[in-house]
């Protein structure tokens, strides 16, 4: 306030969806502001909090609008702020399946065996909460409760004759996000699970 006169103001927010069809409910639970009025004292400042806790990926678009009371008419002379942010998990896709086996499979049977699809799905979608839990998860017990409720998939590696030579299996990451992505691989005897698989040996 450059003024030496008490500002009163009023302050809204209204969300602006985009192309990605992000609801209005899911935009409008993402942004809370401090306080919906205030006042400024003369030749003073004040800090508005802004609180942005996005449940989703996606892009969000806000029109913020700061009126000092009295300045209501159809003139207009609120201060617009345009808020915005662009949203983004770190993710993953398997691009292309390899194998290297005593008895080959089309590229295509190896796929489906695989479920790429189904996986690169899971990971282009949004985070679940039992999701969330397990990557916060401390210790191996509270890892194997969550566990059973991910989503499994099973990874075929064909049939060989015993004493043949190992079935080796390239994958091709592709990372489809603009953010750095670290990963790992745990099998269930990462995890110390009851009656794992023999595999794992």
């Amino acid at each position: 306030n450059s003024s030496n006169l008490a500002v009163h103001f009023t302050i809204s927010s209204e969300f602006l969806p985009g192309n990605d069809e992000l609801p209005k409910e899911v935009g409008d639970e993402a942004l809370q502001l401090g306080c919906p009025h205030g006042k400024v004292a003369g030749r003073c400042t004040e800090k508005l909090n802004i609180v942005f806790r996005p449940p989703r990926r996606g892009l969000y678009q806000y029109r913020i609008v700061v009126t000092p009371k009295g300045d209501h008419g159809p003139s207009g002379k609120g201060i617009v702020l345009m808020l915005k942010a662009d949203v983004q998990y770190p993710s993953v896709q398997i691009a292309d399946l390899r194998t290297e086996a005593a008895t080959l499979q089309p590229q295509s049977m190896m796929w489906m065996q695989f479920q790429v699809d189904g996986i690169n799905t899971l990971y282009s979608g949004e985070v679940s909460e039992t999701e969330r839990r397990f990557q916060a998860a401390i210790g191996i017990d509270e890892k194997k409760k969550l566990v059973a409720q991910l989503k499994p998939f099973q990874l075929l590696f064909g049939t060989s004759a015993a004493g043949s030579t190992p079935t080796v299996v390239y994958l091709t990451l592709t990372n489809p996000s603009r953010l750095k992505v670290r990963f790992c691989f745990q099998t269930p005897k990462d995890l110390n699970l009851e009656n794992a698989p023999y595999w794992c040996d």
